[in-house]
C-alpha cells in the first residue's frame, strides 16, 4: 500500500490532482506507441492569469487553477479517455497555468469541438474563489499526430499553435499544420 502511495504522488501535480508533466509524457507516448496513431494534443493556457495573482494573491490563483482543473475533469467524456478505463486518463498540468490533454482516435474536428465544449463549460460559470467569483478563459492549440512524430514534436506543434492563439487575441483555439 505505501509503495502504490508513493507512485500515485510522484505521478500527480500536488495543487490540481491531476497527471502531473513527467507521468503525463509517459502515458502520452505510451498512448502514442499503442497504436492511437490519430491521437490529437490540446494544450490549454487560462488567459491573463498573472491579473488574478497580481489582483488577489496566489492563494487564489491556486483556488482557480484548481477550479479550472476540476471543470474541465469533469467534462471529459469516456471517448476523451485514453484506453477509456480510470486510471488512463492523459489530462495533465503542463506547469504554471497550462494544461496538456490526448484525444486518442480523434480528428482536428472531434478536438475543435471538445474545445469549443470546455470553453463554453469554462465560461457558463464564474469559478467561486475566496476572493469571490471569477471568471476565466483560455487559449488553446490542438496538433494531431504525425506518423513517427514524438510526442515532444506533437507538444511543441501544440505550443506554436497556442502561441497564435494568444497573439491573435487570446480566447482562440489555433489548429498546427499537419
Amino acid at each position: 500500500m505505501v509503495v502504490a502511495q508513493v507512485v500515485r504522488l510522484a505521478s500527480l501535480d500536488m495543487l490540481t490532482g491531476l497527471l502531473n508533466r513527467r507521468e503525463w509524457m509517459s502515458r502520452a507516448a505510451s498512448a502514442l506507441g499503442a497504436g492511437a496513431q490519430s491521437s490529437v494534443l490540446l494544450m490549454l493556457d487560462l488567459d491573463h492569469f498573472k491579473r488574478i495573482n497580481d489582483a488577489h494573491g496566489h492563494g487564489v490563483g491556486d483556488e482557480a487553477l484548481r477550479g479550472f482543473a476540476d471543470r474541465v475533469r469533469g467534462q471529459l467524456r469516456r471517448m476523451d479517455i485514453v484506453g477509456r478505463g480510470d486510471g488512463d486518463c492523459t489530462f495533465g498540468r503542463y506547469g504554471g497555468e497550462e494544461f496538456l490533454l490526448v484525444l486518442p482516435y480523434a480528428g482536428i474536428d472531434a478536438a475543435t469541438a471538445c474545445v469549443a465544449r470546455l470553453r463554453d463549460v469554462v465560461l457558463a460559470h464564474p469559478f467561486p474563489t475566496s476572493a469571490g467569483s471569477l471568471r476565466l478563459t483560455f487559449s488553446a492549440g490542438i496538433a494531431s499526430h504525425r506518423a513517427d512524430e514524438t510526442v515532444a514534436g506533437m507538444l511543441r506543434r501544440a505550443d506554436e499553435a497556442l502561441y497564435r492563439a494568444k497573439s491573435a487575441g487570446r480566447d482562440r483555439i489555433e489548429v498546427a499544420p499537419a
